[in-house]
């Protein structure tokens, strides 16, 4: 006989819904729960499913002729009376009896292993909520996104003199835009008009050696870039201002790292300080009498709670400065790509940076990083270094250096200096 099911929130709602449409003597065969939508298991609706059976027809009396008492009812039972008659009277299961067994066997049996699985797989913990500073940089890629979708025309004289600059991304579209709202990329002039346009994407920052009063100035950046060399001719240049210099090393992984600009300090007659956390860098400020207080790091970009580099973040705000000025600059090579300076200004951005510095312009002839470091940064240019020569591979950022190195109107590019 087939069964038919009916579902319900509740047992009671599933049992209404068998009665009202086989009625009171309907036979229940089997009852389970359903878990219903959701996603992975989440978020699921259990619902009660009730099998049942018409009941089946009783056998007809025969016609008294004189009316019979009627026998006194059993004690109420819980099924149907079909069930007890099928139960006294036992029939084979015919073929599609087993058939329908059998598949709500194996749905059944379906139903226990996927639930199993669900219990078994670890959970995953609710997605903590997006911080401020992400959002921050979202907005920053989207303008970025915008900025792409107007780029170079192909073939043109614009785009091989970018090409050839090694400029590309976000910002050479924003270059193009703006060339070609000066007259397009044609003419005698356009090198005039591209030095005009990337003169309104890079910023200058004033010489940090030359500030007034006392000053901490903190190098940080990837790996390799020169923050050693760069941090020795910048004490060079404040000792020429006549101005007292300490220096410290909190770069406490790299091998010889210390041992490098303590023979720097030597020469140059400057103090050295060892910092090899962020509370040794923190009594330093608190107690070095120096004008300024040049530290040069490790390079890490997510640093440990006790390294020199974390108390670097929670000067951000001026705390633990002890009225000292802060300068924290990113050192960038000048073969910077665009996609590399994104990623650069993504990781060292929780130290807070406050400018850039260039290295190792003298290494290359499209030194685009000049640009890519300050639109991926959004920040301004201290300095630019062009040699490994302590103190004179060093020169205060201008306008006019970055562009005769970037777009050099003849074929001899000025140097900067």
């Amino acid at each position: 006989m087939m069964h038919q099911t009916f579902r319900g929130r509740t047992l009671d709602e599933a049992r209404r819904l068998m009665v009202s449409a086989l009625g009171q003597d309907a036979v229940i065969v089997a009852t389970r729960k359903i878990s219903k939508g959701g996603v992975l298991g989440l978020f699921a609706d259990d619902e009660i499913e009730v099998a049942a059976t018409p009941p089946e027809p009783r056998p007809r009396r025969k016609a008294a002729t004189v009316a019979e008492p009627e026998p006194a009812r059993e004690a109420h039972r819980p099924f149907s009376e079909g069930v007890y008659h099928a139960a006294a009277e036992p029939h084979a299961p015919s073929f599609d009896d087993l058939k329908d067994l059998s598949r709500e066997l194996r749905s059944e049996l379906r139903s226990e292993l996927r639930a199993a699985r669900l219990a078994a797989t670890p959970r995953t913990p609710p997605a903590p909520p997006v911080p401020p500073e992400l959002l921050g940089e979202l907005a920053t890629m989207r303008s970025m996104m915008d900025e792409m979708l107007v780029p170079a025309r192909k073939g043109g004289r614009l785009s091989h003199l970018l090409e050839s600059r090694g400029i590309e991304g976000p910002v050479a579209a924003l270059l193009a835009r703006r060339v070609d709202e000066t007259g397009g990329d044609e003419g005698d002039d356009l090198k005039e008009r591209l030095r005009d346009a990337v003169s309104l994407a890079v910023r200058v920052m004033p010489w940090p050696v030359t500030h007034e009063g006392r000053a901490m100035v903190a190098l940080v950046g990837p790996a390799g870039v020169g923050k050693t060399t760069t941090a020795a001719k910048l004490a060079a240049h404040a000792i020429r201002e006549g101005k007292t210099v300490t220096l410290v090393g909190a770069d406490v992984f790299r091998v010889g790292a210390a041992q490098q600009l303590e023979r720097y300090a030597e020469l140059l007659g400057a103090r050295f300080v060892l910092a090899a956390s962020a509370r040794e860098l923190a009594r330093v400020l608190a107690r070095d009498s120096s004008d300024l207080i040049i530290v040069d790091t490790s390079g890490q970009s997510v640093p440990e709670p006790h390294a020199p580099e974390a108390f670097l973040q929670r000067t951000a705000d001026g705390d633990g400065l002890e009225g000292r000025a802060r300068y924290v600059l990113l050192c960038v090579p000048a073969t910077l790509r665009a996609n590399d300076a994104r990623r650069v200004a993504a990781r060292y951005g929780a130290l807070a940076p406050t400018g850039v510095i260039v290295t190792k312009l003298d290494e290359t002839d499209a030194p685009a990083g000049l640009l890519h470091a300050a639109y991926a940064t959004r920040l301004p240019t201290a300095a630019l270094c062009f040699g490994p020569q302590v103190p004179d591979a060093i020169a205060p950022a201008t306008h006019g250096a970055i562009l005769d190195h970037l777009i050099p109107l003849s074929s001899r590019k000025e140097s900067g200096r």
